[in-house]
């Protein structure tokens, strides 16, 4: 079986490369290399600015390469994922540093970043270097009932110009290829159905979905999607 490659785009060039490639590709990318000077002519003092890859736990087919910088906080890192990626009706979210800490029933030890959750959350107000460095695994949930579950990694750092608390993305993977059983690009999803791994419709056999359209949610570029009322 052919292994999945996954393919993104990168922002500054527009070339699709395989996830596996992104990170070298970046790293070489000569229209990146052009932006970064452009903006270090402004003279504006540099700081240190974290690489980082974002992924699905469990849907590794959606990632984001992102920049931001290290005195970033994790309350920013927490807003601009819930902007780009999961944000629905305002849930909990939780940032750990061992997957193997996280536990939705402990809330004695949150370490949340929510504007909806326990005051004093320990992590929101630090910053990311004062908790990760470069080769670092962290995990992130947002929602604890029907939970969307990211790994993150350092994979790189520079010294560069960014304004603090700014979240750039590098590259982005392309809307994976889901279809319908009649063979058309899934557009809709049953919110039931896809717990059995079925339930992606395009428009017309939408129309006839036994489960009706009540409980159908568009098909949108991010692990979130057919989840609770997600809709990009």
């Amino acid at each position: 079986m052919a292994r999945a490659t996954y393919p993104g785009k990168c922002q500054f060039c527009q070339g699709e490369f395989p996830k596996g490639r992104m990170t070298r590709h970046l790293r070489a990318c000569e229209k990146r290399k052009a932006a970064l000077e452009k903006s270090e002519k402004k003279g504006r003092k540099k700081q240190a600015i974290f690489h980082l890859v974002v992924e699905g736990r469990d849907r590794p087919m959606y990632w984001l390469h992102v920049e931001t910088r290290a005195g970033s906080t994790f309350g920013d890192l927490d807003l601009f994922l819930r902007d780009i990626w999961l944000e629905c009706c305002g849930h909990l979210s939780n940032f750990t540093f061992r997957e193997e800490d996280f536990d939705e029933d402990d809330f004695d030890n949150f370490e949340g970043s929510s504007p909806f959750g326990p005051p004093g959350s320990k992590v929101t107000a630090k910053k990311l270097a004062d908790r990760v460095k470069p080769g670092d695994v962290f995990f992130y949930e947002y929602d604890f009932g029907s939970t969307t579950a990211l790994k993150l990694k350092v994979v790189g750092h520079r010294e560069g110009v960014m304004k603090k608390g700014d979240v750039q993305v590098l590259a982005r993977n392309l809307p994976p290829e889901i279809a319908c059983d009649c063979g058309k690009p899934a557009v809709l999803v049953c919110t039931e159905c896809m717990w059995d791994e079925a339930g992606w419709l395009c428009k017309s056999c939408a129309k006839n979905h036994e489960c009706g359209d009540d409980i159908l949610l568009p098909v949108v570029n991010s692990p979130r999607v057919g989840v609770c009322g997600y809709t990009g």
